[in-house]
């Protein structure tokens, strides 16, 4: 079976124009047209401006061992003069090549603690510089100021903003300047880094796991680890606007409250997919022309997976769904069936992050396994194409599955005894027939 699915060994024996079930169509589906590789760490989390090429990376050591004997070794024993220093995550700033998709480091930082989740903030003032930041173990908030001409620079810790606890959620409103802050001892933290002032201090039932914030309907959403999101209004004093759902059905396949694991959002059609161990559930949320109260309706739910997801991300011009797991494998869910369409190895260990550009249907993960894949995915034309071709029987062999994305060629017991036999009628024809 690996012998005739090598690309190599069909091409020399030209068994695609041969053999219908092992025939490739020009549509290749998702392509991986760029890799950044973080040598040191997995990467935990990671954030991308692509209006001004700007890719941040959060990464950190994976293994508990490794994280203990880094603890070990940075103990002060009272002989020696200095501590030891040696990190165990680190911070960098990658910038994208004009017109190509290259990147080149511009800066890394490095932290004794573990890191978390990381966020991009460019002034509007300032549009020359702009702030990173990275949420760390023990409750504190790294921060490293962008120069474009400058490769010298320091990390530094947010003063004034400090939690009893691990900082698991970040997010940003770059029109302010406010970074919002979670941590796993139920506070969030809004913090006004123009005046370098702490403005608000919440306190949530349990601790946030996952947070986005929205630009146009300035509102915070916050994911929890009871599977509850809670809508925030940032324009009026961090007013709690409801929480979606109004409770957790416990009874529904005796299934318990589980942490939001990916949450996504998108503007124009007020959708909302939430990730959790669980399942994916997709919600519509409304908000009333007067008084100010917003509410969510469940639209679809997705269970029954065989993995956990990791994170999630939302199609908008294709309406489906982005899911990644454990595994590192991604799954696409066509939202009108509620099913699995498309699914490939994207990594080798744990997807922690994702994101899609829906303008240029780009696809970014980040895994454990210290690397960042871009992905380009079939634009809409070329998918309908396809969907022609297969109506009209040009190519049988080849079906769609997803709106967009086709199924990977064929392979079984029957390509490979058509391959076989043409193969052997081939070196029967060189040997004179014999």
């Amino acid at each position: 079976r690996d012998a005739v699915n090598c690309i190599e060994l069909q091409g020399f024996f030209d068994l695609a124009d041969n053999v219908p079930s092992l025939r490739r169509s020009a549509f290749s589906g998702v392509l991986q047209v760029a890799e950044v590789q973080e040598g040191n760490f997995g990467i935990t989390d990671f954030d991308y401006d692509p209006n001004r090429g700007y890719l941040l990376l959060g990464s950190s050591e994976r293994s508990v061992l490794s994280r203990v004997d880094t603890k070990i070794t940075n103990i002060k024993l009272p002989w020696e003069p200095n501590a030891p220093d040696i990190p165990s995550s680190q911070l960098s700033l990658w910038r994208q090549e004009e017109g190509d998709l290259k990147f080149q480091m511009h800066f890394r930082v490095r932290f004794s603690h573990a890191m978390g989740p990381v966020a991009l903030l460019q002034r509007p003032s300032t549009p020359s510089k702009g702030l990173c930041f990275c949420g760390l173990s023990d409750g504190t908030v790294g921060m490293s100021k962008i120069v474009r001409d400058s490769t010298d620079v320091k990390g530094e810790i947010l003063p004034l903003l400090r939690h009893t606890a691990a900082v698991c959620a970040l997010a940003v409103d770059e029109e302010c300047c406010i970074l919002f802050t979670a941590s796993k001892d139920r506070q969030l933290f809004v913090f006004d880094t123009m005046h370098s002032s702490l403005q608000h201090q919440l306190t949530t039932p349990t601790a946030t796991t996952r947070m986005k914030y929205s630009s146009h309907q300035k509102r915070l959403y916050c994911g929890l680890a009871a599977g509850t999101v809670l809508v925030y209004d940032a324009t009026a004093d961090m007013q709690q606007l409801c929480t979606i759902p109004d409770r957790v059905d416990t009874t529904q396949l005796n299934l318990q409250p589980s942490k939001i694991a990916g949450l996504d959002l998108d503007d124009g059609s007020s959708t909302m997919v939430t990730a959790t161990p669980t399942g994916i559930a997709l919600w519509v949320v409304k908000a009333a022309t007067a008084g100010g109260s917003v509410w969510g309706r469940k639209s679809g739910t997705i269970i029954g997976m065989s993995g956990k997801p990791t994170c999630t991300a939302w199609l908008t011009s294709s309406r489906e769904i982005l899911v990644g797991f454990a595994t590192g494998s991604i799954v696409i869910y066509d939202v009108d069936t509620l099913a699995p369409s498309y699914a490939w190895d994207a990594h080798t260990d744990v997807v922690t992050s994702m994101m899609w550009l829906d303008e240029s249907r780009r696809l970014l993960t980040a895994s454990g396994d210290k690397s960042l894949k871009i992905w380009d995915f079939p634009s809409e034309r070329q998918a309908r194409h396809v969907a022609e071709l297969t109506a009209r029987g040009d190519d049988p062999n080849r079906c769609t599955t997803s709106s967009m994305i086709p199924k990977r060629k064929p392979t079984g017991e029957e390509a490979i005894a058509s391959a076989g036999s043409f193969i052997s009628d081939m070196f029967g024809s060189l040997t004179g027939g014999g």
